[in-house]
C-alpha cells in the first residue's frame, strides 16, 4: 500500500484546507488525561501542530508532556520520514525506560 502513489492521503488535506470542525473536540477533554503524551506532527503536516501546543498547555503540569514535529514528512510520519520517525520513537521508549 505505502509503495503506490498516493491519492485519498492527499485529498484530504485539500478537503480539511478551509477548516474542519469535530463532534466532540478532543482539546475539550485532554485535560483529564494522567498518563505521560507525546504529540508527533510532520514538518510539513496538513495537521496544524499549534493544536498540540495549545493541548500541552490545557494538561499543564499534571503529566509529562512533549511535541515533536519530524523533519521533512508530512501527516505520515512513518512513511515519509522512516529514519528521523523511528530513531525519535526508539529515543522515546529509552527515555520512558529510565524513569
Amino acid at each position: 500500500i505505502s509503495t503506490l502513489p498516493g491519492s485519498s492521503e492527499y485529498a484530504l488535506g485539500d478537503i480539511l484546507q478551509p477548516g474542519a470542525f469535530a463532534r466532540l473536540p478532543l482539546i475539550n477533554r485532554i485535560g483529564n488525561i494522567t498518563v505521560p503524551t507525546v504529540f508527533m506532527y510532520g514538518e510539513n503536516d496538513w495537521v496544524d501542530h499549534t493544536s498540540g501546543q495549545q493541548a500541552i498547555r490545557r494538561i499543564g503540569d499534571k503529566v509529562a508532556t512533549s511535541l515533536y514535529r519530524i523533519p521533512t514528512a508530512g501527516h505520515n510520519l512513518h512513511l515519509e520520514n522512516p529514519v528521523d520517525f523511528n530513531k525519535f520513537m526508539i529515543d522515546e521508549m529509552l527515555t520512558v525506560g529510565k524513569e
